[in-house]
């Protein structure tokens, strides 16, 4: 590790020194705040969960509390509003995090909305009074949305100056929550700084109009996202990230990129514990864990707590009690292919399978038994086309076509995404990542993005 100056070592020395009674009587706050009943909903007075839940849906039932397990409830604090280039993408946020999150066994809810407002509206008129009195507000309002005390977590959606602040300091009065800050990203390139420089001295010349003036300011600010310049919205969302409050690389993909609504959903599973189940004798799933550098998303190798190995038949409903008992919420289950004994446990255990299948003809003739077999256990599924030829495009490839053909007239539900055979899949697994860390954005990494979008959609 690099040795710290001895000047910077000293000032932090002194900070932490002069912090300590603060931050103690705050941490003690906090562990206070975490182990009290009113944590818990299972423990609040039922009127109380009746009025949280009134306007839930069909999440109801998650949200009050019911079932064997607690299903965590994610509380969004969003800064959306039109006016505001930057924060305009989160319109439709808290749809996508809703059905990311039940995806994942759980539920969201908008626990309230914060002011933001724009320096580039207000600069030089009398609104931008308020600009730094608005930071407060927003952290009130952050508290006040947390305040209702029925959130396992909390995802706030901000991004310019004082709105992240402000969101910053209302979540650390909640500090027992896990937080994740979700940005919507920069606008697109528009007209560069040295034409749009050029036409404001022009025009403080007296040698271009009132219009010219304004097409320009247009030409450069001109979309939804951050400004295109490195001010303090942009210097914000690097912060977050070198403060590691927001998934890694997320600051920078602009409001409307594919990436955009995946990383979204990515961020919102991460509030959500999840596991792997490898329920394959080949412990491909464990073998690529062992490689990998993150501890995240760990693998259950069929372990009890006393470190019994569970027999291969029979054992998937103990493997879930060993995943529920570490209190995960969403477990991902890896089976070994025809294996029809397993396959049929695993599905009855599931809420949604994936069947991957490579478009030949074999492969697609040989899931009689693996369809038969879902069918039984009556839960929903869908067939994806894994392995395809990538050069020859997904619709167009004659494989490709014969396979959808052959499993259409089965009445055999598909994902309208196909996965095409890309290199990085094999790299990335030999390095213990998944594509989407491997290489974020590659055409393999938009394929698996839409998968999971599809998943979504069907799920929901």
């Amino acid at each position: 590790m690099t040795q710290l100056h001895d000047r910077i070592a000293t000032v932090l020395e002194r900070i932490r020194l002069r912090s300590h009674d603060r931050r103690q009587a705050y941490l003690d706050d906090i562990a206070a705040m975490e182990k009290s009943p009113d944590s818990n909903r299972r423990a609040v007075s039922c009127s109380n969960m009746a009025h949280a839940a009134a306007a839930a849906g069909p999440d109801q039932d998650k949200v009050l509390g019911g079932g064997d397990s607690l299903a965590p409830n994610i509380g969004i604090i969003t800064a959306y509003n039109d006016m505001l280039s930057a924060h305009q993408p989160f319109e439709g946020y808290p749809q996508v995090i809703r059905a990311a999150a039940r995806a994942a066994g759980g539920t969201a809810q908008v626990a309230g909305g914060v002011p933001a407002m724009c320096d580039g509206v207000t600069q030089g008129r009398p609104g931008m009074e308020l600009s730094l009195m608005s930071r407060d507000v927003i952290a009130m309002s952050t508290a006040v949305g947390l305040s209702h005390g029925v959130y396992d977590a909390a995802l706030c959606l901000g991004v310019c100056d004082k709105i992240v602040p402000g969101l910053v300091i209302g979540a650390l009065s909640f500090g027992h929550l896990p937080v994740i800050f979700v940005p919507a990203g920069p606008m697109t390139s528009g007209l560069p700084n040295a034409e749009k420089a050029a036409v404001r001295k022009a025009f403080a010349r007296g040698e271009a109009t009132r219009a010219d003036l304004l097409k320009s300011e247009v030409a450069a600010y001109h979309g939804p996202g951050t400004c295109t310049f490195y001010g303090t919205a942009n210097s914000n969302q690097m912060l977050m990230e070198v403060m590691g409050l927001h998934l890694p690389g997320s600051a920078f993909v602009n409001p409307h990129d594919d990436l955009r609504h995946a990383l979204t959903v990515a961020a919102t599973e991460r509030a959500i514990a999840t596991c792997v189940i490898d329920c394959d004798p080949k412990q491909s799933a464990l073998a690529w864990y062992q490689d990998r550098p993150d501890e995240e998303p760990p693998v259950v190798d069929g372990y009890q707590a006393e470190g019994r190995r569970l027999d291969r038949t029979g054992s998937l409903a103990r493997m879930i009690r060993v995943a529920e008992t570490d209190e995960f919420e969403l477990a991902i289950i890896d089976t070994a292919t025809g294996a029809a004994g397993a396959l049929g446990e695993a599905a009855r255990a599931a809420d949604f399978c994936v069947v991957p299948c490579r478009p030949a003809h074999l492969d697609s003739a040989a899931m009689s038994q693996t369809i038969a077999t879902l069918a039984a256990s009556q839960t929903p599924y869908a067939v994806l086309l894994n392995a395809c030829p990538p050069a020859r495009g997904i619709d167009g490839d004659a494989a490709i076509g014969k396979c959808r053909d052959l499993l259409d007239a089965e009445g055999v539900p598909l994902f309208r995404t196909a996965v095409s055979a890309h290199a990085i899949f094999g790299d990335a697994l030999r390095h213990g990542y998944a594509v989407t860390e491997r290489a974020p954005d590659s055409p393999a990494a938009v394929e698996i993005g839409a998968v999971l979008d599809e998943l979504l959609a069907f799920l929901n």
